[in-house]
This record gives C-alpha cells, structure tokens and sequence, in this order.
C-alpha cells in the first residue's frame, strides 16, 4: 500500500542541508499552532530545534550556550521578545535573534534591529520565508565565525 502523500511544509523542508543537519535553533513561541508549525517546518529541514512556550523559559535554555540561532516571538507575555533580547545580550549569548511578529508598521521592526536582531519574520509564517531567513541567519553566523 503506497504510503499517503506529505503535508505541504514536509515537502518544502524534505532535502536537509548538511549546514541544517549541524544547526541548533531555539524558538520561543507563546501559540502552540505556531509553534508546532515552526518545529515541524525546522526539524523537516534538519535542524535540531528545541521549543519555549515563552520568554522566560527560552532565556533559561539560551542561557545554557547550545544554540546556533534563536527565533523568539515579539509578543509573549511575561517576558516578550525584544526584553529577551537585552537579556540574551546581556548574558553574553552570542547566538543571532530572529524575531517573529504580526505587529504591522516599521516601530518594532527598528527597535529589535537596533537590540541586535539580524532579521525579521512576519507573521502569518510562510515557510519559504521562515527558511530562507534562518539559512540566510545561520550564513551570517559562519561566515563570521569562520565555520
């Protein structure tokens, strides 16, 4: 009996990379849709991702040094997503920020950068964006590692 065919965000994730089959990618996301989704998108591709359902447990995991790349959510409740940032900075984590938000308008946008985010996803998340974002991240990362 043939196997029934992939979900859509399987079939764009089904060719890992070895760069994504070596990343660690941390995110912090409050909405379990959106989290799950992200997870699912991620670990598809390679990546070996590791979920928070919130900001303060995400500074706890950062805080341990593992992670290649975090992706945090602006609007969280608690701890948000740019608070998270300053923390992360001020810890030393030196893994790049991605941050996720719905927020329309350039304010936040510009206050994340100016934090030290490298870059931005909007949400709703589209999967080739998602992708293409934290490759073009984790790039950013090596080439300035030198890894």
């Amino acid at each position: 009996v043939p196997a029934p065919p992939a979900p859509r965000e399987e079939l764009i994730g089904a060719a890992p990379s070895s760069r994504a089959a070596a990343a660690r990618v941390l995110v912090a996301e409050d909405d379990t849709a959106t989290r799950a989704l992200i997870e699912r998108v991620l670990s598809g591709r390679g990546y070996a991702v590791t979920t928070a359902a919130d900001g303060t447990q995400a500074l706890r995991l950062a805080g341990s040094g593992a992670f290649d790349l975090i992706l945090s959510d602006v609007n969280m409740p608690g701890l948000d997503g740019l608070r998270l940032l300053e923390l992360l900075a001020n810890q030393g984590v030196r893994a790049p920020v991605l941050l996720l938000t719905a927020e329309a308008g350039d304010a936040v946008e510009l206050q994340g950068l100016a934090l030290g985010a490298v870059d931005f996803v909007r949400k709703p998340v589209s999967k080739e964006v998602l992708l293409m974002r934290v490759e073009r991240a984790l790039g950013h990362l090596r080439k300035g590692t030198g890894t």
